[in-house]
């Protein structure tokens, strides 16, 4: 541990912060570049279409399924398999040939699988709700945002608020971005994994606000730059062990549940990170760039009134 923390020590925080500042705004650019051009590819529940469940008795991979389904139908479900590839979700887009009689389709598919298939169940999401729900998921995403933007003004000095609300937009981006990227299918689930990435790095932003603060608090003669090192140096063990810990346990969730939380699992996974790395570098070069002073934080002194008494508001 010794050891550790001086290596820590000897790390130049204020370059680390300037030069990965630099980086992330680069990487938000690129974000919005990518989200706003090439688009997500949506689930089911937001795009609408058709879902069913099926089971067969022995693990089928990926080419032997999608060989089968090409001898049934023109246009290739999206294939989501779990795990064991023994439970397959087949999703079909409205008006698509999953419409087909179930009992038709699974027989020829069976034939061509040589595996018994056992339907596990069907559901239909309209286009309207599927439209509907991708509206109702962007609203809370924007309530949950400008409801965190509240708190961190009530809670912060605006500048260490400012930092904290840039580095939630960037991980934000940067995650929806990925699941552009690698054309991951943006679902329910992982609308709420992305929700969960919101509050992981305000979590992580609040815990190094809250050591600058009581760095310039403690030490007002000490610049700016040297109180937010020592709150990074302060912070950087509990941060980096929390966020160890809950990457080992999302990476268990993407292994064990398989497709049908891969989007959630991976939503998590690449917001801890980012979110670390946002709350590290983002929250504490911004603050100190727009003049994040100890003086913020001094007692005002009181009104006087001509005699030289204290002014007491009633």
């Amino acid at each position: 541990m010794t050891k550790l923390n001086q290596r820590v020590a000897g790390i130049q925080w204020s370059k680390v912060r300037w030069n990965g500042l630099l980086v992330s705004l680069g990487l938000m650019f690129i974000s919005i570049v990518l989200i706003s051009t090439k688009g997500f590819t949506l689930g089911l529940e937001f795009t609408g279409g058709i879902s069913h469940v099926v089971n067969a008795d022995a693990p089928v991979s990926l080419e032997a399924m999608q060989s089968a389904l090409n001898t049934v139908f023109d246009e290739l479900p999206n294939l989501v398999p779990d795990v064991t590839y023994q439970t397959w979700q087949l999703q079909f887009p409205i008006g698509g040939t999953g419409e087909l009689e179930l009992l038709q389709w699974l027989r020829a598919v069976e034939l061509e699988l040589g595996h018994p298939l056992n339907l596990v169940s069907s559901s239909v999401v309209g286009a309207q709700v599927g439209e509907q729900l991708f509206e109702q998921g962007g609203l809370a995403l924007i309530v949950a945002s400008i409801a965190i933007m509240f708190y961190l003004t009530v809670r912060f000095e605006w500048r260490l608020a400012l930092g904290a609300i840039v580095a939630l937009l960037h991980d934000v981006l940067v995650v929806l971005a990925l699941f552009v990227v690698f054309s991951i299918e943006f679902n329910l689930t992982a609308l709420a994994a992305l929700l969960a990435v919101v509050g992981y790095s305000l979590n992580d932003s609040i815990v190094i606000g809250d050591r600058i603060r009581e760095y310039l608090t403690r030490r007002p003669n000490q610049s700016t730059s040297e109180s937010t090192d020592q709150a990074i140096r302060a912070s950087l063990f509990r941060t980096l062990v929390t966020s160890g810990t809950t990457l080992l346990t999302v990476s268990s969730i993407g292994l064990i549940a398989g497709g049908t939380l891969s989007g959630f699992a991976f939503a998590l996974f690449a917001g801890i990170i980012v979110g670390t790395w946002s709350s590290l570098v983002i929250g504490t070069a911004i603050p100190e760039r727009i003049g994040l002073s100890s003086e913020h934080y001094k007692p005002k002194a009181p009104l006087l009134d001509e005699g030289g008494n204290p002014i007491h508001s009633e």
